[in-house]
């Protein structure tokens, strides 16, 4: 019987690997199939290492590996001395998780520390972190990486001054200008993150996915956010915590009418009226997803009034909050109607029987 893998080539197994780039539990399992599928597997492992792992120890693994490509001498700290690894694993990253690599770094780093001493540790920590960021933060962003996908999430995990400024980066410019996906939560105000969003809307225009988390936070960035939302040409897939609605921002939408194909309110509901006016815009929304519909008089008589010969590209509808609990049932009923009528959606049963 003739083996399949003589008969494959290497391209064919690429596309075959493909299939499995979220499937960790596989692609671990194929390293130690032979060769060829440790050399395919290992690149999807690393392209976004922290993505597959949830405990602490395997962070600090991540980071441990990662300190292999760097010179540590240059540290007031003597840290374990790191063997050799198989691969250069650092030049497989496509998406960056500034969170979870600043955790593992500094859980490294108090491992390490608490194997020479038992006092002081957060102080000791903090000031040789520093040097960590700078070097494991250019090593990772830097120009050659062909990073995709950069997540930022600045959280108050140490002071602002002992986390890792991507604008301090010798190759962030590059690495700006690479990325089509870029997604942003801050749970502390920093100036550094100020600096960051100014930076990408001073660089990057045409990203093609954005995602803007924690609505509170950016209440506070709203001029910003808006900023960066002009700057952009050709999104394909927005989520947003709420839609901030003025004439102004239902202009953005505008830029992105043929572009864009999916829309996520995630924090907050949408006016009735707002949410035709959006279809109205986006000619090409293929999925829309929000907690709720707000219902008032005339902005609902507004909706009553779409012509049935429009046609909307609309696939999927989703409102997250259970419909159930809103007064307005028969309203919602009524909407999905309206869609089902002028797309060729198809209403979930659980939706109709509403």
């Amino acid at each position: 019987m003739t083996n399949i893998l003589t008969i494959l080539t290497n391209d064919c197994l690429v596309e075959i690997f493909q299939h499995f780039k979220d499937d960790h539990q596989t692609l671990y399992k194929s390293i130690f199939v032979n060769k060829i599928f440790c050399e395919l597997a290992i690149p999807l492992l690393w392209r976004n290492p922290f993505a597959f792992i949830q405990k602490l120890n395997n962070k600090i693994l991540v980071i441990r590996t990662y300190l292999c490509f760097i010179n540590t001498h240059y540290f007031r700290y003597e840290l374990l001395k790191l063997p050799k690894p198989y691969f250069e694993y650092y030049k497989f990253l496509r998406e960056f998780e500034l969170s979870s690599f600043q955790e593992g770094l500094r859980e490294f780093i108090r491992h390490e520390l608490k194997l020479k001493s038992s006092t002081n540790i957060n102080k000791k920590i903090n000031k040789i972190i520093k040097l960590f960021n700078e070097q494991l933060g250019n090593l990772l962003l830097n120009k050659d990486n062909h990073l995709n996908h950069l997540n930022v999430h600045y959280t108050d995990i140490s002071r602002s001054e002992n986390q890792l400024n991507l604008c301090s980066l010798n190759d962030i410019d590059d690495v700006l200008l690479n990325i089509n996906k870029l997604s942003l939560e801050f749970s502390v105000l920093e100036n550094s993150s100020k600096v960051l969003i100014e930076l990408i809307i001073r660089k990057k225009n045409n990203l093609q996915h954005l995602i803007i988390s924690n609505k509170n936070t950016m209440n506070v960035y709203y001029n910003m956010i808006i900023k960066l939302l002009e700057s952009q040409q050709r999104l394909i897939t927005l989520e947003i915590p709420a839609l901030w609605i003025s004439t102004s921002t239902l202009e953005i939408f505008e830029k992105f009418s043929c572009s864009l194909t999916f829309l996520k309110i995630k924090d907050d509901g949408i006016k009735c009226s707002t949410f035709f006016s959006l279809l109205d815009i986006l000619y090409n929304l293929r999925k829309f997803e929000a907690p709720s519909l707000y219902f008032h008089d005339n902005d609902f008589l507004n909706s009553l009034i779409i012509p049935v010969n429009k046609r909307y590209k609309l696939e999927y509808l989703n409102f997250t909050e259970p419909i159930l609990l809103r007064p307005q049932i028969s309203y919602y009923r009524l909407v999905f109607e309206i869609i089902k009528a002028i797309s060729n959606i198809v209403i979930p049963n659980i939706y109709l029987r509403q």
